[in-house]
């Protein structure tokens, strides 16, 4: 009988109540520090990247961490890669938060995460993390750039980093740690992202639903909870707020080089030999309409 009641006070009152929760949190919320204002802000300023005229940037790595078991790591995670010409190198992470904040609870109930990007100097500590959890890594450099663009991805990091640029209102599908990478890259590449990704890609549901499957309940709790603006058509350049797709998007992506040959996007540097491989397995002929 004890059991049976637990199980009604679950099902009246817990459920909707989370139910509740997640629907706000998925709600496209207008808020000030989208990527386009940001990068609109920095607009390529001459001025900001001559501040930095004393780093040279000889590389630029977009690293992919795999899923994790706990609901807020099922989709993995995605940062830049800075490395420097003198051997140093910076990762930074757009998918830092503060669980611990006073705020944080009643945060989430209304909708809202406040999430910042920061600068890790050793990126060994995500490694062993990752390594530690299962998780995999893939490290890709970016082919095709000059180093006034490599200085430009530089600048504008550091510029985004300040204490009153770092901190942006998280949003599931509209602004995280994948979409924040992908308008980056979109605006030093000119565009060629945004090209790439016009092209249909099923709804919001159908892209999480591949990585939310092992999972029944949570499956079923955001079923419950997205509502009917879930099943509305997305393209495949918004599917990039998944760091699987985006990945799988980069892959794809060709650009050309400075004698006009068309060479990939990204060279595979480096994989961590103790990932459980995970790739997001998709077929836009089968997605569409799904």
């Amino acid at each position: 009988m004890k059991l049976k009641n637990t199980l009604l006070f679950f099902l009246l009152v817990l459920l909707p109540f989370q139910s509740f929760a997640v629907s706000f949190v998925f709600k496209d919320i207008p808020q000030p520090y989208d990527s386009d204002i940001i990068l609109g802000e920095y607009n390529r300023n001459k001025e900001e990247i001559n501040k930095y005229h004393n780093l040279s940037v000889k590389d630029v790595l977009v690293a992919f961490y795999g899923p994790g078991g706990m609901p807020h790591l099922y989709y993995g995670h995605v940062g830049i890669i800075l490395r420097y010409n003198d051997g140093n190198e910076e990762l930074y992470d757009y998918g830092v938060f503060n669980p611990n904040s006073p705020a944080f609870k009643k945060d989430i109930v209304y909708g809202q995460m406040f999430y910042e990007l920061y600068c890790h100097s050793n990126k060994s500590l995500i490694e062993d993390e990752m390594k530690n959890s299962g998780r995999y890594a893939r490290y890709y450099r970016l082919e095709g750039l000059s180093d006034e663009k490599k200085k430009e991805i530089m600048s504008f990091l550091k510029f985004n980093v300040s204490e009153d640029r770092k901190v942006y209102s998280y949003n599931f599908f509209t602004d995280n740690c994948s979409t924040r990478i992908r308008d980056i890259l979109n605006n030093i590449y000119d565009g060629e992202l945004k090209r790439i990704g016009n092209k249909p890609f099923g709804t919001r549901r159908t892209a999480i639903a591949q990585q939310t499957r092992p999972y029944p309940f949570i499956e079923t709790v955001y079923g419950i909870a997205q509502g009917s603006i879930q099943d509305e058509p997305i393209d495949y350049y918004f599917a990039m707020f998944l760091p699987s797709v985006l990945e799988s998007a980069l892959k794809e992506l060709t650009i050309k080089d400075k004698n006009g040959k068309e060479i990939p996007c990204v060279t595979l540097e480096w994989e961590g030999d103790y990932e459980v491989k995970y790739t997001y397995e998709y077929d836009i002929n089968k997605i569409v309409g799904t």
